[in-house]
């Protein structure tokens, strides 16, 4: 568990459990939220609209995971920075109000202390991400995507790892950059014939790991 404190608050705070389903949406960038949000189960997605109309997907997020911490801390109803949309059959989330959130935030050291943690680690993520795709082309950016995957979702399958979610060629494209599924399917195609990959169940089994791991940016 990542941040056991924020977790613990969550479950401990009386915070409303609210249900969402498939494809419904959380959060609209730009529209003003008074809620934080964590994750209790399911999967959600987080993106952006481009200025030319275009999806960019940020993040996949899972149980435990904030789903909505960030923005000014005194506001009381801030600018939505994402869409954030459900990916499963349905999603469970735990509701607080975000004032009388930040209020406890700084009447605990400990919680506050974890809060400034998750920050850093946003933070680092998000220099991260510009590092891998300003210095990537489009295969390095997808072996990328790939290997966040495995660590998100990845599970031990036969001599390799198997991305253990349903990830769809377009959302594959929205998550490296990649202008067209076109262009993934191609890449893909290549991964397959040189035995890199397999598609089991329209999920991505990784045959050979270290492939990817050699041909990405360092």
């Amino acid at each position: 568990m990542r941040y056991p404190v924020i977790v613990n608050y969550f479950m401990t705070h009386k915070a409303q459990i609210i249900k969402k389903s498939k494809n419904e949406y959380i959060t609209y960038s730009g529209f003003s939220t008074s809620y934080v949000w964590m994750l209790k189960e399911g999967v959600v997605k987080s993106s952006l609209i481009l200025k030319d109309g275009r999806e960019f997907n940020v993040s996949y997020l899972q149980q435990g995971e904030i789903v909505s911490l960030l923005r000014e801390d005194n506001i009381a109803e801030p600018l939505a920075p994402y869409n954030v949309r459900v990916e499963t059959d349905c999603a469970y989330l735990y509701q607080v109000n975000r004032i009388e959130f930040w209020q406890d935030v700084y009447k605990d050291q400990e919680l506050q202390r974890e809060v400034y943690r998750f920050y850093r680690k946003e933070l680092n993520d998000a220099i991260l991400k510009i590092r891998d795709f300003s210095m990537s082309g489009k295969k390095e950016a997808l072996y990328t995507i790939l290997l966040r995957f495995t660590r998100k979702f990845g599970v031990p399958f036969q001599e390799g790892i198997l991305i253990d979610f349903v990830i769809t060629n377009e959302e594959l494209a929205k998550f490296t950059g990649i202008s067209t599924r076109n262009s993934v399917n191609r890449m893909l195609h290549q991964l397959r014939e040189q035995d890199i990959i397999e598609i089991i169940q329209s999920k991505i089994y990784i045959k050979n790991i270290q492939y990817l791991e050699e041909n990405v940016v360092k």
